[in-house]
């Protein structure tokens, strides 16, 4: 599984698996740069070498960087419980997050795909997303208030998600995981949910 539950609390980890793939994948790439560079000793030769052991070795130190967050510090990067949606940036823990139950309007899962000319790349990246309150909603515990969208949602970054980007997650995101997890924040916070009368969004919508 790749997230772990406690008695009333969800954690999300960075996917152990996917960034093993990845780590060998970009270390692949850096020893096919080192082998043009050293067998081709032309000028095109050495600077495809070169740009492969560039690429590849940032590809390579990043993968590091997450497996040693997720596997020796064993930080989680989003963790739900009685307080609310902890958002913890292992690369910079300054910048952590929290959004209280009483500020969430709305739980649900936004995708987004590539852009328009690229469209037939099966491509998808998606976010576990919170709809806030409006400030006119602030104190009225009796409506549901209205769900507009947070400033966080506008940020793909995997330092800045909408609070987690499912792709760093999981190995694969099929569609039964992301249903898993809506049920599970769905059950493991009923109480929560129903004192502040938050919808769950069933409805993946495009970010």
């Amino acid at each position: 599984m790749d997230y772990r539950a406690a008695r009333h609390e969800l954690r999300l980890y960075v996917s152990v698996p996917k960034m093993v793939a990845l780590t060998l994948l970009f270390g692949g790439l850096a020893a096919l740069g080192w082998w043009i560079w050293m067998t081709w000793q032309t000028s095109s030769a050495m600077l495809v070498g070169g740009f492969f052991m560039g690429a590849g070795g940032l590809g390579l130190l990043s993968g590091l960087a997450w497996l040693f967050v997720a596997v020796v510090a064993r930080t989680p990067l989003l963790t739900v419980n009685d307080s609310g949606f902890i958002v913890s940036l292992p690369f910079r823990p300054s910048r952590d997050v929290t959004y209280p139950w009483p500020e969430i309007a709305g739980i649900g899962i936004n995708v987004k795909g590539p852009p328009a000319h690229y469209r037939y790349v099966p491509l998808r990246a998606y976010f576990l997303v919170l709809y806030m309150r409006s400030e006119d909603d602030e104190g009225d515990e009796e409506a549901p208030g209205q769900v507009y969208p947070s400033e966080s949602l506008h940020l793909s970054s995997i330092y800045a998600p909408p609070v987690a980007a499912l792709n760093l997650h999981y190995l694969l995101v099929t569609r039964e995981r992301r249903a898993q997890l809506l049920e599970r924040i769905k059950t493991t916070f009923a109480p929560e949910i129903s004192r502040y009368h938050i919808r769950v969004d069933e409805v993946e919508r495009p970010l």
